[in-house]
């Protein structure tokens, strides 16, 4: 039987875990994660021209509209296959790491691929066909909204009528909800046992079904409360530091003054933004690898549950080793008085 995982302590220490060893996680991924931003400045720029002056204006939420149309739909997934191509080296260490396989690695530059981070590339992409097909999935007002209707309409290709869109997206949404949990610990196994075998994969978690859910939304809603205190101490920051900056700086020209104000908040948001998704992203990692050593590796999971957890044990939770060596102490000498 397979042991039964700790929701609540899973997602509390995978944030614990992140935060302790933002370092690590910087020297694994500070190099590609640049690279990933400049790809996407430079494909925002050449998509939308004059960016600059959108931010001055204060137009930036007009410039998501050029994503718009298949082009622009196709260049996201681009987008998205680069960027797991340059994190997964990153990505498969991690796993590693955690797991207790590898050393902790010196550096900044980890960059380097073999046939374990080519694998690991393919069971990504398996993962990701799950969400092209929840896209292809979506009824028509949904796909408009979603991906601005440029991939077909399923259901009036196959006849299927209006009425029943909703509850046959509804089982497809259930379905995908489903399969997500299943592939939790999939990426994990094929960074650490260096295989691609989906049946494993999807075996897994048979029998924690629930409890990884549990710890799924669990670590959402604690990110989620995480990022609107982060936005409110960002928001309070970027005021005080635009209000000093604009004062120190004797600026007189209203206009002027807006300019630099929005150009600085649109930096400070900007960078706070990334780093949130990049703790985030280095959370979910670390989730997904502690749900799989707890599955597959259960000798170690209460070691690796421990090690993440920095709760202070108090001392009557410790066993009592002094009472059971008395205990076998006085059978010993009661044993050797009757011999």
């Amino acid at each position: 039987m397979k042991p039964k995982l700790r929701s609540g302590q899973l997602a509390t220490s995978s944030l614990g875990y992140t935060a302790r060893n933002i370092p690590l996680i910087i020297g694994l991924f500070l190099f590609p994660a640049l690279a990933v931003v400049a790809i996407e400045l430079a494909y925002v720029m050449v998509a939308h021209g004059d960016v600059w002056s959108a931010i001055l204006r204060g137009e930036t939420g007009t410039m998501q509209t050029g994503y718009h149309g298949l082009p622009g739909y196709l260049a996201q997934w681009a987008l998205y296959f680069i960027t797991m191509l340059l994190l997964t080296p990153g990505a498969v260490r991690l796993s590693r790491i955690i797991a207790g396989d590898i050393e902790r690695p010196g550096g900044l530059w980890h960059f380097s691929f073999g046939m374990r981070e080519w694998r690991y590339v393919g069971a990504s992409l398996l993962v990701s066909l799950v969400y092209i097909i929840f896209d292809l999935s979506l009824p028509a007002g949904w796909a408009q909204f979603a991906n601005g209707g440029v991939l077909p309409n399923m259901y009036a290709i196959l006849g299927i009528p209006q009425g029943l869109e909703i509850w046959i997206f509804l089982a497809l949404t259930i379905l995908m909800i489903w399969i997500t949990v299943k592939l939790v610990p999939f990426l994990p196994m094929v960074a650490i046992e260096d295989r691609l075998t989906i049946g494993r994969g999807l075996g897994l978690s048979v029998g924690n079904f629930w409890n990884i859910l549990g710890a799924l939304i669990l670590l959402v809603l604690i990110l989620a409360a995480i990022y609107i205190a982060l936005m409110i101490i960002v928001a309070i920051v970027a005021v005080i530091l635009i209000f000093a900056v604009v004062l120190a700086s004797g600026i007189d020209d209203p206009d002027q003054g807006t300019q630099v104000g929005t150009a600085m908040g649109f930096a400070i948001g900007f960078l706070s933004s990334y780093a949130f998704n990049a703790f985030s992203g280095a959370a979910a990692m670390v989730l997904a690898t502690m749900i799989y050593l707890g599955i597959a590796r259960p000798k170690t999971d209460q070691d690796l549950i421990d090690r993440l957890d920095d709760t202070p044990r108090k001392p009557e939770d410790e066993p009592d080793t002094d009472d059971e060596d008395g205990v076998k102490r006085d059978g010993e000498t009661a044993a050797s008085d009757r011999k």
